[in-house]
């Protein structure tokens, strides 16, 4: 990807993001400490779906703007799958349409036949699992 399609494709992403709503009030809006980071996406944002078990969701124009695909799981991770975050190294799991980033420790017991895993856009489902989770949404306790 040339310099000004990645520049694009983080605007894009940053536009995406940008019109992503979070829940901000109090309990009795949400049930209680179990749904923190339940969100209100916004029609068009990219993101259709977010769940702090299951991961989040995002349609297919995303997937194919941003060059997120997903292949398979065929045994072993190849390295352009795996991410590494200090001294934690994870990949992403697609599952039924939920991407969840998964720690490399836990893969045996968190893959099933005909799970994918992402293999190119990484960088960018980070990016919307960063923003989806982040502190600063929503309230904190």
């Amino acid at each position: 990807m040339k310099v000004r399609e990645k520049l694009y494709s983080i605007l894009f992403l940053y536009l995406l993001l940008g019109n992503t709503t979070f829940s901000s009030g109090g309990h009795g809006e949400h049930g209680g400490h179990g749904d923190h980071h339940e969100s209100k996406i916004k029609e068009g944002s990219g993101v259709t779906a977010f769940d702090e078990h299951k991961g989040f969701q995002i349609d297919e124009k995303t997937k194919s703007y941003l060059g997120i695909h997903f292949q398979v799981f065929q045994g072993e991770l190849k390295r352009n799958s795996i991410v590494k975050i200090k001294d934690h190294s994870f990949f992403y799991r697609k599952r039924e349409d939920w991407i969840q980033r998964i720690e490399i420790h836990k893969l045996k017991e968190s893959i099933r036949s005909g799970d994918e895993i992402a293999i190119e856009g990484i960088v960018f489902l980070r990016m919307i699992e960063s923003d989806l989770t982040s502190e600063n949404v929503g309230h904190a306790h």
